[in-house]
């Protein structure tokens, strides 16, 4: 939504009307006045955090010398965020973006032109009926003060000027600096090597300078000035392209000896920066992908690039000696400027190696794991990472860090894959994103802006600690021999922005940021501030995460709701007191679903107040009705279900109905723990793609009621079917928090009386002993304390002592809560049968 802002000024009125915008929401130059104008720039902000809000202005007539302007912000006890600290970017308007595709956003009336670079702030003419947005930001210092602190934003015109007033709250909450961060970012970058072709001559044919004179490496440091900015942590160094210099000689048998003080500079100048916390070295294995990158003796001596057979005793040999050359070197360079190096903080340690981009053949696999071989018998605990379009399992082996492309293909058909080996074989796990426009997130120009800042809270969703996309600045055109400088500002704006992020400054040699650099720059930091969240109050995080996001292809869509989010995170973070308990509770009496959301499958409330899913359908199994805004850590959850019928031709009684547990995201099963029932009257317990655990009803009968019953406490999950005691018990640890949904396999269901306990009743699921009891017709000790209060059920009727011929006797039940636990009060329920 829009927000219009006519203020009044000392000078004189302007004649045209000025809003603001957060920062999230894309705005066209086809916007319109809204119609409920706003009355400030309102921000929140965590301290070393950069928070923005956008200036509309829009006119009737033609104005002449529009501008921003923007000075100090004063706060408590005199407290100062300087005005370097405060800028205004004009936003660039670019013509011939492609529509149409994936899930892109109209401009309002239709057209082509969207708003993404930022320009100079220097005055300029706004023909008429045109809407310009200027983007403001506020970068908070990280020892700022927190309190409120004021401000304003001049719109200067020679038709007038407007006053935008402006205000930013600053928390008691610090982000770490990039180079510390929790996540990491890589976008690859062309500098030096690569690709050898166009990612070597995109600087040179932008900025007019030829490769390591003083002006590339002052391109270099102000691209590390930017990634410092921008917490792009993941700093892309080719070892073999910096040192093609006349310095690297060659060997009697024709091995390099490698030159580092190219790439000791270019390592060091993101180090000073602030900005580098890992090196990637690009992948070097090209051609077809099963060839190796070699450096050989050119003309005159100098270096140059070749490409050789893999799997060769003559490649084994250059290997083993370019890596042993960079083990030496990298072993004995710190992050640090300390000695000795701290441990993990040599260069060696925080080393990337990549061998194919994008593998898809089992040779192409087949070389990756021989070059994998060779790099690790020199950094036998070297990081190693790939961008992968599709799934390629033949060399995961061989991988530290698994980065899958974030699309249905790759993730979203392989999410029990990538989550067991994040589990199981303790893999890292990132998201690659290129030119797909699917129906994931990902940072085109025209999609909603809100997409790339989301992109990182999608990675977070799914436990995920990186991203990684190819094209931060491949400013070409044309091909190898005929490469020509990119129009970036007014021609084909690379594959809907897919080719570059940012655009060169070529002046001052330095970078135009864009809206969408800096709504990644958002989302980074709502990540760190996520992480700094679940470390103390993980089920608020979660709930938080969950209220955006259901899955990978659906998330919010407007930036103001992650805006909201972003405020939450921040008061969550200050707020005194434990972490979030959400008890819950639906008959689903009211006739609708409003608490759920689902992707899949057919749900609908029925009029005697079910909840039922009527598709017996077997093209999807993540049929999954999730809770928004909802998580849980220790919970006692139960559902009365029952399958009504199942897919005959594909799985038949073994298909199934159940409950999700902690899963990450709302609307999926292959995360958490799936605990649920075939329609043989077997109960199993699956995680991510392994069955945990199975136990058979006693006497079940296809079709019958299940009184469904989850107690986790901890990593130890309990499960009853309708009996006293656990019908099944499984350890695993593997998702301690998360969300809870109904789910279907193959089978059409009824679910009513969802009751779901976060441990507010410490009694719940605990231990029970009594004096004597009476065991049949849903009376049990332990359906004392499943948190049902009524009796006149049949599946889960209470406790009832034994019958007793003694008129005066006494009669008791204990329960056992495992700990020390303060108690304000104890509830009795009579049995009202």
């Amino acid at each position: 939504m829009l927000f219009a802002l006519i203020a009044p000024v000392p000078a004189f009125a302007a004649t045209f009307s000025v809003w603001v915008q957060n920062g999230s929401d894309r705005v066209f130059s086809s916007t319109p006045v809204p119609s409920a104008p706003a009355t400030a720039v309102t921000l929140h902000a965590a301290r070393g955090e950069t928070q923005a809000a956008q200036i509309a202005v829009r006119s009737g007539s033609a104005v002449d010398g529009l501008s921003v302007q923007t000075g100090d912000l004063t706060g408590p006890g005199g407290a100062v965020i300087p005005a370097t600290a405060v800028t205004s970017n004009r936003e660039y308007n670019h013509t011939g973006i492609p529509t149409g595709l994936g899930h892109f956003e109209s401009p309002p009336g239709g057209g082509n032109a969207y708003y993404d670079s930022f320009y100079d702030n220097a005055p300029f003419s706004l023909a008429a009926g045109v809407t310009q947005p200027f983007y403001l930001s506020v970068a908070v210092p990280a020892g700022q003060a927190p309190g409120a602190y004021f401000g304003t934003a001049t719109v200067r015109s020679s038709a007038g000027n407007v006053t935008v007033p402006l205000r930013v709250t600053v928390y008691n909450v610090t982000l770490p600096p990039t180079s510390q961060s929790t996540f990491k970012m890589d976008n690859w970058f062309g500098s030096a090597g690569w690709d050898y072709e166009g990612t070597v001559q995109a600087i040179p044919l932008q900025y007019g300078v030829t490769m390591f004179d003083d002006n590339w490496w002052k391109v270099i440091g102000n691209i590390a000035g930017d990634f410092a900015k921008h917490r792009n942590n993941v700093i892309h160094a080719d070892f073999q392209g910096l040192a093609m210099t006349p310095a690297t000689t060659f060997d009697a048998g024709g091995l390099p000896v490698l030159d580092w003080a190219n790439f000791d500079r270019f390592v060091q100048t993101f180090i000073d920066a602030g900005a580098l916390q890992y090196i990637y070295t690009p992948h070097m294995l090209r051609g077809d992908g099963t060839q190796l990158v070699e450096l050989r003796a050119g003309a005159g001596g100098a270096p140059v690039t070749a490409l050789a057979a893999t799997g060769t005793p003559a490649a084994a040999a250059y290997l083993d000696s370019v890596f042993g050359q960079l083990k030496t070197h990298l072993d004995g360079k710190c992050l640090d400027a300390q000695s000795p190096c701290p441990v993990g903080r040599r260069w060696s340690d925080v080393l990337y190696m990549s061998a194919v981009d994008e593998p898809t053949t089992q040779a192409q696999t087949d070389a990756a794991n021989w070059f994998y071989d060779r790099f690790h018998a020199r950094f036998p605990n070297g990081l190693t990472n790939e961008a992968q379009w599709v799934i390629a399992s033949g060399d995961h082996g061989r991988l530290s860090t698994l980065t899958p492309m974030l699309n249905t293909d790759n993730y979203g058909r392989n999410i029990a894959y990538y989550q067991s080996q994040r589990i199981d074989q303790k893999k890292d796990l990132w998201f690659y994103t290129s030119a797909n426009h699917d129906a994931q997130p990902n940072r085109m120009i025209s999609y909603p802006l809100v997409d790339t800042r989301l992109m990182p809270w999608m990675a977070t969703s799914v436990n995920a600690d990186g991203l990684l996309h190819w094209g931060w600045n491949y400013w070409v055109s044309g091909g190898p021999g005929n490469w020509s400088a990119a129009d970036t500002f007014d021609g084909a704006q690379g594959n809907d922005g897919d080719c570059w992020l940012v655009r060169p400054d070529k002046a001052h040699y330095g970078i135009y940021d864009s809206v969408r650099s800096e709504a990644l720059l958002q989302g980074l930091q709502d990540t760190e501030l996520l992480h700094q969240l679940a470390a103390a109050k993980p089920v608020a995080a979660r709930s938080l995460v969950n209220s955006l996001i259901s899955d990978t292809t659906t998330y919010e869509r407007y930036g103001s709701f992650v805006e909201e989010r972003h405020k939450q995170l921040l008061d969550a973070l200050v707020a005194p007191g434990g972490d979030l308990k959400l008890p819950f509770a639906d008959d689903f009496g009211s006739g609708t679903d409003a608490n759920w959301r689902h992707s899949a499958g057919s749900w609908s409330v029925t009029g005697d107040g079910a909840y039922v899913q009527s598709s017996t359908d077997t093209g999807t199994w993540n049929v999954v009705s999730g809770l928004e805004a909802r998580a849980y850590g220790d919970l006692a959850a139960s559902v009365d279900l029952q399958i009504t019928g199942v897919n005959a031709a594909d799985g038949g009684n073994a298909n199934w109905a159940g409950v999700v547990v902690h899963n990450l995201n709302p609307t999926d099963h292959d995360t958490g723990d799936l605990v649920a029932v075939r329609n043989t009257g077997e109960v199993f317990v699956y995680r991510s793609g392994s069955t945990l655990g199975h136990a058979q009803i006693p006497g079940y009968n296809a079709g019958q009621l299940v009184h469904l019953r989850v107690v986790a406490r901890g990593s130890t999950l309990q499960v009853y079917a309708g009996g006293a005691a656990p019908l099944l018990t499984v350890t695993d640890g593997s998702y301690p928090v998360g969300g809870f949904g109904l789910a279907t396999g193959g089978a059409s269901a009824r679910f009513d009386n969802v009751r779901i306990n976060p441990m507010v009743n410490p009694v719940e699921g605990a231990a029970v002993s009594v004096s004597s009891s009476y065991t049949a017709d849903a009376w049990s000790p332990q359906n004392a304390v499943d948190g049902r209060r009524d009796s006149s059920l049949a599946v889960s009727n209470g406790w009832t002592s034994a019958g007793s011929s003694s008129a005066d006797h006494t009669e008791w039940i204990q329960t056992d809560l495992g700990a020390v636990t303060p108690l304000n009060r104890v509830d009795l329920f009579p049995r009202n049968d």
